[in-house]
């Protein structure tokens, strides 16, 4: 879909293609922009370089693939959530989001942590991707792993509870008291 933004990836990956003449980028999915995408990728001369995966539908195959790569990166600006950010970091990948107000995917990125925002921008994200691919391997796979522990059913779960259990319990400044009064 074109708020998926995969063409600012492709981009960016051209932008890559200077120093990084081997990368390889895997777009996992379908949709009425693949054709405009493939065509893109072919004006760039990097058919080498950009993959086009179609849906998968075997989650285990979706996380291999992820588990292949060194980075994430959601170029879109509409996402709901955003659990494919949480599943890239559960494969301990961090992921590079699009700083926007209707991406709610920005919420689950604490930048240098599990991953980074951008600007919607080829060549910010290239940057950003530039700077994964440069560091240390592994060095985001704790911080991703534990980012992923806030989201389990378990620990939301507990959270509920605890939020439940003060408003029951204990009485807050703030709250307010209705009293009904006899007429």
């Amino acid at each position: 879909l074109s708020h998926k933004n995969v063409d600012v990836l492709i981009r960016a990956i051209k932008i890559l293609t200077k120093d990084h003449p081997d990368i390889v980028c895997l777009v996992i999915g379908d949709g009425p922009e693949r054709n405009n995408l493939e065509e893109l990728v072919s004006s760039l001369g990097i058919q080498e370089n950009v993959y086009f995966m179609g849906s998968i539908s075997n989650e285990k195959r979706i996380y291999a693939k992820m588990e292949a790569c060194k980075v994430f990166v959601l170029p879109s600006i509409r996402e709901g959530f955003g659990i494919s950010v949480l599943e890239a970091n559960a494969c301990g990948l961090p992921v590079i989001v699009i700083n926007h107000h209707n991406n709610a995917a920005c919420g689950l990125v604490r930048n240098g942590s599990n991953g980074y925002t951008s600007d919607l921008d080829d060549t910010k994200v290239a940057e950003l991707i530039a700077h994964v691919l440069n560091a240390p391997k592994n060095s985001y796979t704790e911080a991703c792993t534990k980012n992923v522990q806030n989201y389990c059913w378990k620990h939301i779960s507990e959270r509920v509870d605890d939020v439940y259990s003060n408003l029951l319990n204990k009485p807050h400044e703030d709250s307010i008291a209705i009293i009904e009064s006899e007429r």
